[in-house]
């Protein structure tokens, strides 16, 4: 079998799956409270000198806009980790263990390596969409609520309100560059933590043992987002947790540069690759019940 063909079908495993509707309601339940929160700035802060604000900025025309409530969506670990990434986990989990089908494709693709590498190249096709259709609900919300706008808000562009750096804004005058920015992290973030999930189920032998595990290790790094402060900043990078998000959450600053957080993933991805290519080669990929079928012949 082609390899490019064992990758369709994975797809349409992975993706043509009714849980995936479950984005609507998880994704749509957190743009109302971030856009609801940030509607409400607009009526309770004082009004703004928007003359005074950096020209680095652009022109500044809304107390608040959709871009306030995009990035505080996806900056609030709270959210991020118990709703989208939970959600995320769960979609994907059962891209393992493999399918009665699925192991004669195997037998027929000929090589684990290529299967593992087929299984990585799924998980991550699968993180960049279930993001960008998480994004595009947080973000329409966000425009019904409180308005369109190219540039950043007189709330956003105030410090550290909506959960970026304030420095960082200088670099990217648009919001939508810090909002892809945003996206590739997380992106590589969901990739590296599904295939924790993946390698932990091909160990344990249970989707259900992998995705609880990860969301387990999720919960319990998150005192560390506590702890690692006013430490050197390369040990402050160490929580998964920290590289997910913009922030140090809850901390409204960033100790190192952004590219830090990229490189963390890259590391973790190159790591978990080779772990799981090494690791399918010397476990069992056949399914009980063809095991039990070869016994029988």
């Amino acid at each position: 079998m082609h390899t490019f063909a064992y990758l369709g079908y994975q797809l349409k495993r992975a993706l043509l799956r009714p849980r995936w509707l479950l984005i609507l309601p998880v994704a749509g339940f957190i743009a109302f409270l971030s856009s609801n929160a940030v509607g409400l700035q607009a009526q309770i802060l004082p009004e703004m000198d928007f003359m005074k604000l950096p020209e680095a900025f652009g022109t500044v025309t809304r107390m608040v806009n959709c871009w306030d409530s995009f990035f505080i969506a996806f900056g609030n670990l709270e959210y991020l980790v118990f709703g989208t990434l939970s959600l995320f986990l769960l979609c994907v989990s059962d891209i393992l263990p493999e399918s009665e089908f699925g192991n004669l494709a195997l037998f027929r693709l000929g090589s684990r390596r290529r299967w593992w590498g087929v299984k990585s190249a799924v998980t991550l096709i699968a993180a960049a969409l279930y993001l960008a259709l998480c994004m595009a609900i947080v973000f329409a919300a966000g425009v019904i609520r409180n308005g369109f706008d190219l540039n950043w808000s007189a709330f956003g562009a105030s410090g550290t309100s909506i959960l970026t750096p304030a420095m960082m804004k200088f670099g990217y005058t648009a919001p939508m560059r810090l909002a892809f920015i945003v996206f590739m992290m997380q992106t590589l973030g969901f990739w590296t933590l599904g295939m924790v999930m993946m390698i932990l189920t091909l160990r344990l032998g249970k989707p259900l043992w992998g995705y609880l595990a990860v969301m387990v290790l999720c919960a319990v790094t998150f005192p560390l987002e506590y702890a690692l402060i006013n430490v050197p900043s390369l040990i402050s990078i160490l929580s998964p947790l920290r590289n997910l998000t913009m922030v140090y959450w809850a901390f409204p600053f960033r100790q190192g540069p952004i590219w830090w957080s990229f490189a963390y993933w890259l590391i973790w991805i190159a790591v978990l690759n080779l772990i799981g290519r090494k690791l399918c080669e010397c476990v069992p990929l056949v399914s009980k019940h063809d095991s039990k079928e070869e016994g029988r012949a």
